[in-house]
């Protein structure tokens, strides 16, 4: 069975030169992995190669002769398949979005589920410069990276540095300027990866002091040891998109013994909250005309898939509660999948008093730069609502019952998330609660959402 050379390619593009003879020549690469493989038989010189539309047709045709001569059965296929996310028959769930960083990237990863192919797409909605600038613009986000990095002589001065998801960057360039050693930036896009480069020059950085690798952080092998990894990974509700698993990757393969991961900590929190969180006031009267069907519509749609926005702090009715706190230095890439322990929420005495009424959770999240690693300037990244407004916003969960707060003296719930099998990188959130009145516990409702990649 023929062997996959893309760990040794990336080392040789890394480091910039083979070690003795180029390994591809090893007769293990000219091995087919398939038998027989009808793609192999394929006069690849018959396409002019111009682009045009017409040949593209041309190209697809062929391509799909080709594959009729694969064995769907065959226990090779099936694991050639399956080793890439694909199953044989092409079949996978679809999970639908209610929003998110790939939002304008949907329609684009349609077909079956293939992680292969939604990575492909997750990488092209990044290699867009709108989505960098709204990142950039996020003065929350940047600045805390900005001080974590720069106001941490200790941890960062003479440090090696791995940027995990570097974009256009940013990051790399805050450590060289906080004084590392060196800093290997590393991107799955290539076009960003590029861009990157480019700006790293253009701002005086050499490439011995910032070094931009394009290519999937799995891919690759032997960056050798590094003092620092520190990588924007964080998604909607903290956990969507499945970036974390890459760093954590990074972490175990890269980090030294004691080096420090930036951020370390990320925590999880709830609260309830009054229709406002949901935006969705609007329609009810738009330019003197009901529309409030427009607003159901969209209420029913984030029963399942969430609302990603702002949530006011006039919408909450309760203090938020942590049901989740990460530590990115020990934790498992299997801890990304939990169940939260019981958390209580109360509702404010004023909401009671006025018979107000809960009809979401909203959730939002906080990542420490601590000082188990930034002794000299801690830092904390705070999404919630009481905080400045970032791009991540809150994700807000409608509640099919509304909840009458003068008849419930306190909320207890649970939270599980769990990142989907057949939709890679999309997050399933489930939600359990029952009110408490007078110390009797009513029954328990379960909801569930998701956040999705695709339509």
């Amino acid at each position: 069975k023929g062997e996959d050379p893309r760990g040794e390619l990336n080392d040789i593009l890394v480091s910039g030169k083979a070690s003795g003879s180029a390994p591809w020549r090893d007769e293990a690469y000219l091995v087919p992995v398939l038998e027989g493989d009808a793609l192999l038989g394929y006069d690849w010189d018959e396409l002019d190669g111009d682009g045009e539309s017409g040949n593209d047709e041309v190209f697809a045709a062929s391509l799909r002769e080709a594959m009729d001569g694969l064995d769907l059965n065959d226990p090779a296929v099936i694991e050639v398949l399956a080793a890439s996310g694909m199953n044989a028959r092409g079949a996978g769930g679809v999970t639908s979005a209610g929003s998110g960083h790939v939002e304008n990237e949907e329609r684009a990863c349609e077909g079956p589920s293939m992680a292969d192919d939604i990575d492909s797409c997750y990488f092209s909605s990044y290699a867009t410069f709108d989505i960098h600038k709204e990142m950039l613009q996020d003065v929350v986000r940047t600045s805390a990276y900005r001080n974590a990095l720069e106001k941490n002589p200790s941890l960062v001065k003479g440090a090696r540095v791995l940027d995990v998801g570097c974009g256009t960057g940013v990051l790399s360039m805050f450590a060289a300027r906080g004084g590392a050693r060196e800093v290997i930036g590393v991107d799955g896009s290539p076009q960003i990866a590029a861009v990157a480069k480019d700006l790293c020059a253009r701002n005086g950085f050499s490439e011995e002091q910032v070094r931009i690798v394009s290519s999937k952080l799995e891919y690759l092998s032997d960056l050798g040891e590094v003092d620092v990894l520190v990588s924007e990974w964080m998604g909607y509700a903290l956990l969507f998109e499945s970036m974390l698993d890459s760093v954590l990757i990074a972490r175990d393969r890269f980090l030294r013994k004691g080096g420090a991961i930036l951020p370390d900590v990320a925590n999880l929190y709830v609260g309830l909250a009054s229709a406002e969180a949901e935006g969705l006031g609007f329609w009810d009267d738009v330019y003197g005309l009901d529309m409030k069907a427009v607003g159901g519509a969209l209420r029913e749609q984030g029963m399942r898939q969430t609302i990603v926005r702002v949530a006011e702090p006039s919408s909450l009715l309760s203090d938020g509660v942590m049901f989740r706190s990460l530590d990115l230095a020990t934790m498992t890439r299997a801890e990304q999948d939990f169940s939260s322990e019981l958390f209580e929420l109360v509702p404010g005495d004023e909401h009671r008093q006025n018979d107000e009424t809960c009809s979401s959770f909203v959730i939002w999240f906080d990542t420490e730069f601590s000082s188990r690693f930034c002794a000299e300037t801690p830092v904390v990244l705070d999404t919630s609502p009481s905080s400045k407004p970032t791009h991540w916003a809150q994700t807000v969960l409608p509640l099919k019952n509304h909840i009458r707060l003068s008849d419930c003296d306190m909320i207890k719930g649970r939270i599980s998330m769990s990142r989907q099998e057949s939709v890679h990188r999309s997050l399933d959130i489930s939600v359990e609660y029952s009110c408490v009145v007078r110390g009797v516990e009513g029954p328990l409702v379960t909801q569930l959402y998701s956040i999705g990649v695709r339509d």
